[in-house]
């Protein structure tokens, strides 16, 4: 096992409700080298229409991350990204080809209001389609629409996109009809990603290593290793 990736974290400090100042920052940096993770994906929430973004801001202090990196001589490669809120103005970014993608890859980090509707959020997914993007939705256990039956399933099968489970999920559950089906989702390899979504060091930490030693109790240790650990952007 070479290290965790981790695809969905809010550590850049002073853009939403993740870390909120630079030793913030610092200090859930030092949590992810000793959480053993090497490749760190920064996603601050990004709202199209809604919310405006600082760009320069995330840059400078994307850039800032990297620095405090290289002086602890901590291996971990930090990337850029963004978990994308899918709003009614997003379609005139994502046509424009202005949405922030995972590692300059065509990958997007999406995320949806816990009650969105099947249909809407097929409209959305099949509007990235046709964009240029691929879909990796955003911890997929807190959309009602898709636990139940063979919903995920087939909706995975019908498009191209990547689930994402969050770690806080897999080591503490969710809920008992949600975690029956992550489980079984899990069973038949159909989640991507297990990412820790961290806001902080105390109460939305980084989880991944006690999500790995959690999922190598009950899967299959090839596949564990492949959501927790391959850079597969």
């Amino acid at each position: 096992m070479r290290g965790f990736t981790d695809i969905h974290s809010h550590f850049i400090y002073g853009l939403d409700d993740g870390a909120r100042s630079r030793s913030d920052m610092e200090r859930m940096i030092d949590a992810a080298n000793e959480n053993g993770i090497l490749d760190l994906f920064a996603t601050p929430h990004v709202v199209p229409g809604v919310k405006p973004f600082d760009y320069d801001l995330y840059l400078k202090h994307l850039n800032a991350a990297r620095a405090y990196c290289q002086q602890m001589q901590y291996p971990i490669e930090i990337y850029a990204g963004a978990e994308i809120m899918y709003t009614p103005a997003i379609s005139r970014y994502a046509s424009e080809g202005e949405l922030p993608t995972m590692g300059g890859s065509d990958k997007i980090l999406l995320e949806f209001v816990p009650g969105i509707k099947l249909s809407e959020m097929e409209e959305a997914i099949e509007m990235m389609e046709r964009s240029g993007y691929v879909t990796i939705m955003a911890h997929i256990e807190r959309y009602d629409c898709l636990m139940h039956g063979n919903t995920a399933r087939k909706f995975k099968a019908d498009h191209d996109v990547r689930y994402q489970v969050n770690c806080s999920t897999i080591v503490s559950g969710s809920g008992f009809f949600r975690d029956r089906h992550i489980d079984s989702l899990l069973k038949d390899e159909k989640i991507d990603f297990i990412a820790s979504d961290a806001h902080d060091c105390k109460n939305r930490p980084f989880m991944m290593k006690s999500a790995y030693d959690t999922l190598r109790k009950k899967y299959n240790s090839k596949y564990v290793d492949k959501v927790v650990g391959m850079v597969v952007i």
